[in-house]
């Protein structure tokens, strides 16, 4: 008998080759790269005139409570669809509903966007040393938060930047010493919020303990979260682990396939701000973030940009 998560991987399979597909043609084309078994191939109880395997991939879809979900295999279900699309797209925009997805800088028409963005920046108040830059939100547009950014004229009309008095030497940083001490630190939160969840499950479901995983040490960094775990509840969570030797209020950084997940999944994704942490003996203190307060009480800052011909 194959399970839900082998299903789901074959699935994934299934859609690189032949992209978006509703309920009905997963279940018409599965057995092109899974195959089924006696058990699979059974009489399902509940669902007269199907097999077993056919009534999990069914599941996959009766069983999710949101809307759109996006699964760790990397594919995700869009229930508002009649039947549900299986698809690769995390974009999709749903009907009547804007998509927060990707950050994407919408810059005014004739908006010149040299200088820096001072992410410290007041409203309406250019920085010393910076081109300053009104970021205003906008209506969504189909997988992105959009920002309007408008100049902001610095005292004498000039739009330049400007430089702030006194002499200024350049330094020499060693960026490779920098970031591994940043993955270091990293993968040394990560291994301690991995302890912290264990013991979690464990006080209050035992048998469910194994099921935490750390599912970005075995399958890498790409699905948007470091750590599979589970609630009181049953239901599955997902953990990004973000580290610092600082205090709880210090900044972190997301990269934009978190922030997708995050949009994506506010009600069972959360951040894991571990702070205090003394990487000697692999400790420190814990503040859980969810993701709907994530994205309404944080305010993500734009900080680095893809550039690319128009």
């Amino acid at each position: 008998m194959h399970s839900e998560k082998e299903i789901r991987q074959a699935i994934s399979t299934l859609l690189q080759r032949y992209g978006d597909l509703n309920t009905a043609e997963v279940k018409t084309r599965l057995s092109e790269v899974l195959t089924f078994d006696a058990d699979d191939k059974r009489a399902s109880p509940s669902r007269p005139g199907e097999c077993k395997i056919m009534q999990r991939i069914g599941n996959i879809v009766s069983h999710q409570s949101d809307q759109f979900y996006i699964y760790e295999e990397g594919f995700a279900v869009d229930k508002s669809k009649n039947p549900a699309l299986f698809t690769l797209n995390f974009n999709r925009q749903q009907e009547g509903t804007p998509s927060v997805g990707a950050v994407e800088p919408n810059l005014q028409p004739g908006t010149s966007a040299a200088g820096f963005v001072d992410p410290n920046m007041q409203p309406g108040t250019p920085s010393a040393g910076y081109v300053g830059f009104n970021m205003q939100p906008v209506t969504p547009s189909a997988g992105y938060v959009g920002f309007n950014m408008q100049p902001v004229t610095p005292a004498g009309g000039v739009f330049a930047p400007h430089l702030a008095q006194g002499s200024h030497s350049a330094q020499q940083i060693d960026w490779d010493a920098v970031n591994e001490r940043r993955t270091s630190l990293g993968k040394s939160g990560e291994a301690f919020v991995l302890r912290y969840e264990v013991e979690q499950v464990r006080s209050f479901a035992p048998q469910l303990a194994e099921y935490v995983c750390h599912v970005s040490e075995r399958e890498g960094d790409g699905l948007g979260y470091d750590i599979r775990s589970v609630n009181c509840r049953g239901e599955t969570i997902y953990i990004e682990v973000k580290t610092t030797q600082g205090g709880a209020d210090t900044p972190f950084y997301m990269s934009i396939n978190e922030l997708n997940f995050f949009s994506a999944n506010p009600n069972n994704a959360f951040i894991y701000r571990v702070y205090d942490f003394d990487p000697v003996i692999g400790t420190g203190e814990v503040r859980v973030i969810s993701g709907q307060e994530l994205l309404a009480q944080y305010a993500l800052v734009p900080i680095s940009f893809s550039v690319r011909p128009r």
